[in-house]
């Protein structure tokens, strides 16, 4: 891989991983296309510069959720979690996000080889699940906004976002896509539903 080759990649890497178009899906297909394949340290490199973008865009987000994830835990040294987690908004969608990516861990963990496997075959195979996306995300345009946010979001429907991103382990499914979708089927507001995916 040359240097032209990886800032294209580099570039469709940042396009569409804010996008809800499958990032991994975009980067099989401009890397098949080049002819190249990257590297372990090539990948994360790539995927640090978007970690480093959602933490500078969300930093407001994170810095207060990290904030009252730390203030809860003295919560449970002290014996008032319940208290402390029902007042504090940020509290909840801390151990909340933390809830959330416990179905994408375990799945991760069991079925990694096969989707693996998936991405070294042919290309029909993210391009399909790219399709199921777009009808994702189609459905998902047509849904009203819902009233759950930061003050009433609650543990089953973390874990339905959880669970949508757990789907999108799969080449072309686009985690945002997915848990966008996921969220707004259960009623979260859409701004929400963004900002809980991204986070």
């Amino acid at each position: 891989m040359d240097i032209f080759q990886g800032i294209i990649i580099g570039i469709v890497q940042g396009l569409t991983e804010f996008l809800p178009v499958s990032s991994s899906a975009h980067l099989v297909f401009i890397q098949n296309l080049l002819g190249v394949e990257s590297s372990l340290a090539f990948d994360t490199f790539l995927h640090l510069g978007t970690l480093i973008a959602v933490l500078w865009f969300f930093r407001y987000d994170i810095y207060k959720m990290l904030k009252s994830w730390w203030l809860s835990i003295g919560d449970i040294l002290q014996g008032r979690f319940k208290e402390g987690f029902y007042d504090d908004p940020y509290k909840r969608l801390a151990w909340y996000v933390i809830l959330a990516t416990v179905p994408v861990g375990i799945v991760g963990v069991l079925f990694e080889d096969s989707v693996d496997a998936l991405f070294a075959g042919a290309l029909y195979v993210p391009a399909f699940f790219l399709f199921v996306t777009g009808t994702i995300l189609y459905l998902s345009q047509r849904m009203p906004s819902g009233d759950v946010n930061y003050n009433n979001i609650t543990k089953k429907e973390a874990l339905f976002m959880g669970l949508g991103q757990a789907c999108a382990i799969l080449p072309g499914l686009s985690r945002s896509g997915t848990t966008i979708a996921a969220g707004l089927t259960i009623g979260l507001d859409k701004e929400f539903a963004a900002k809980f995916s991204f986070i």
